[in-house]
């Protein structure tokens, strides 16, 4: 933040907003999954949490990359990373609903493939750079 956008050692305290909004986020994305559930059902109601915080991400991101603002910014990343936080509790939901007696193998799977999907990532978005 300080080289990117121009943040002062002072300024950034303010770092520590989006962590604190995530938190909140992720509170509330597990009230609202148990909601969602009861109105449109298990299939449903998951699938809205994960379609609308992962949406929202995606909005916020693009948001984040035309704003030259740094507090602007700051705002844009921080909704961004609440709204991956708020899917956050009904992915693991479903992991504990499909392993059943090896949820805890599904839950480490669904890291796994997530992490490998990340670091894939990070290596094509480098080459992409150098184009």
């Amino acid at each position: 933040m300080v080289r990117a956008r121009g943040f002062s050692q002072q300024g950034l305290i303010f770092s520590t907003f989006p962590f604190v909004l995530g938190g909140v986020a992720n509170f509330c994305g597990g009230v609202t999954s148990d909601a969602a559930e009861c109105r449109w059902g298990v299939k449903w109601g998951r699938r809205t949490v994960g379609l609308v915080g992962l949406a929202s991400a995606s909005g916020f991101l693009l948001a984040a990359a035309l704003t030259a603002t740094q507090y602007l910014n700051l705002l844009w990343l921080a909704l961004c990373y609440s709204a991956i936080t708020f899917q956050q509790p009904t992915v693991w939901a479903i992991c504990t609903a499909l392993g059943k007696r090896f949820a805890g193998l599904v839950s480490g799977c669904m890291n796994t493939a997530a992490s490998r999907g990340v670091a894939g990532h990070i290596w094509i978005s480098g080459r992409a750079v150098r184009l």
